[in-house]
């Protein structure tokens, strides 16, 4: 029997976003596992399951039904003006057969029109994960569970002056959604700011040896988003290990005026020096651009 592993409503002012992925046998995203060895099976064991690929998917509620398919990771979205109140009471129908799920497993943010817009990478931006080095990265996400995993306290610190409750937050994240259930527990019980995971297609082991993911995914996610939400301020977090220096320069580069603040993590002991052309490359762009570490008076960045 088919099952949910992620569900997700997305509230704009103008549309509402019904978005899910399905697997081939039932189980359910809120699960997590509590010990070491329980989060290793849990984790591995995702990369062994089966998606329903190409699926014929009814969601119904009320008097209104929209079809659409599952594309070849199991994945679905669908757009509607429906108000929100009337989607949370859905139907899903997979294949002619009704497909249940928990309530908890639905989960619901409001994207307001007030206040700032702040989107951010989530490994070693929001969450320690020791990307420079592959084995402590791997040694973290098998074999320490999600409420032994450690937030990282300088963006938290700045989240908070920021006015974590004031304004949106959004988590875009090459991360694949086999993570999912770590990476939405992780937020919950470490106290982060609410908001939706936007993360790469879900993966076989196959997939995962190969490394086909998306260059572009972030870069295509944010601007999906800038062009469906009605804030002039957007504020940009990431690191700089991986890609975040140059996708955001790129995002700046097509939405320059609406920009407020970029934030850059620093995670070596030293700046990286590789990465000047992409510093300079997001200068031209943003007046704005605050390279933290973990040492510093965060409320004095905030005022600079």
């Amino acid at each position: 029997m088919a099952g949910i592993w992620q569900l997700t409503l997305l509230v704009f002012s103008e549309k509402t976003f019904l978005s899910g992925l399905i697997l081939n046998q039932n189980t359910t995203s809120s699960k997590g596992g509590s010990s070491a060895l329980r989060n290793a099976y849990a984790i591995a064991s995702s990369y062994l399951r089966k998606t329903c690929r190409d699926k014929e998917l009814r969601v119904e509620w009320g008097d209104v039904s929209l079809v659409t398919r599952t594309d070849r990771h199991g994945y679905f979205f669908l757009e509607t003006e429906q108000p929100p109140d009337k989607i949370r009471e859905c139907t899903l129908v997979l294949e002619g057969k009704p497909l249940s799920f928990y309530q908890r497993e639905l989960h619901v943010y409001h994207v307001l029109k007030d206040g700032l817009l702040v989107i951010s990478d989530i490994d070693d931006t929001v969450m320690v994960s020791n990307t420079n080095n592959p084995l402590k990265r791997f040694f973290n996400l098998l074999f320490r569970p999600y409420r032994k995993r450690k937030p990282v306290a300088s963006t938290s610190r700045i989240f908070h002056l920021l006015g974590d409750a004031d304004n949106d937050f959004l988590y875009v994240s090459r991360s694949e959604y086999n993570l999912f259930p770590m990476l939405s527990n992780f937020m919950n019980y470490h106290g982060l700011p609410k908001g939706p995971l936007f993360l790469t297609p879900f993966l076989s082991l196959g997939n995962l040896l190969q490394n086909k993911k998306d260059p572009e995914f972030k870069n295509k996610t944010i601007n999906f988003i800038l062009d469906h939400t009605d804030h002039q301020q957007i504020v940009l977090f990431g690191d700089d290990t991986q890609h975040d220096l140059k996708v955001y320069a790129e995002i700046a580069r097509m939405h320059a005026p609406r920009i407020h603040r970029v934030f850059i993590r620093q995670t070596r002991a030293g700046v990286d020096k590789r990465r000047t052309p992409e510093w300079d490359l997001l200068l031209e762009y943003v007046r704005r651009v605050t390279y933290y570490n973990d040492t510093q008076d965060l409320s004095k960045i905030l005022n600079s």
